[in-house]
């Protein structure tokens, strides 16, 4: 080192000082620290307890946030709860009252409504679109397939 002041000016993490030159780039932002479901310790302070009667997670509207990103508008609690118990064509009925195409949809959904699903601030979104693809699935099937009336 000769005391130029060249790697102060450069230097990204701001690790240099030589006198009163000071480097001029801002410094790289710690990464936040993220706590991730396997690795957490529940306790009361991670849950709502008033979670049947707290409707933070609902907007204005009194709609769940996972429909109302969706742009097909489909009652995705509805055929989750559904396909949860094993009632598919059900939940394939209550996704064709509102979308007609859903095997061809659930291919270029966007999935606003994952990205909007409050579970993610608990862990991680529930998987819609797979679910969603699933039922679909159901739909190809001759046998199964559900026309609208």
């Amino acid at each position: 080192c000769v005391a130029v002041g060249e790697c102060v000016q450069v230097c990204p993490v701001n690790a240099f000082k030589i006198g009163q030159k000071l480097s001029t780039n801002p410094p790289i932002p710690e990464k936040k620290r993220v706590d991730f479901a396997h690795n957490t310790e529940w306790g009361e302070d991670k849950w709502n307890v008033d979670h049947r009667i707290n409707r933070e997670n609902v907007v204005e509207t009194g709609t769940s946030p996972c429909k109302t990103y969706c742009p097909a508008h489909i009652s995705v609690q509805g055929y989750i709860k559904l396909a949860s118990q094993g009632r598919y064509k059900e939940a394939l009925e209550l996704i064709k009252n509102e979308n007609p195409f859903p095997a061809v949809c659930g291919r270029i959904c966007p999935r606003k409504c994952e990205s909007a699903c409050t579970r993610g601030e608990i862990d991680e979104a529930v998987a819609v679109d797979e679910i969603k693809k699933f039922i679909a699935e159901q739909d190809l099937n001759t046998e199964h397939r559900y026309v609208p009336k």
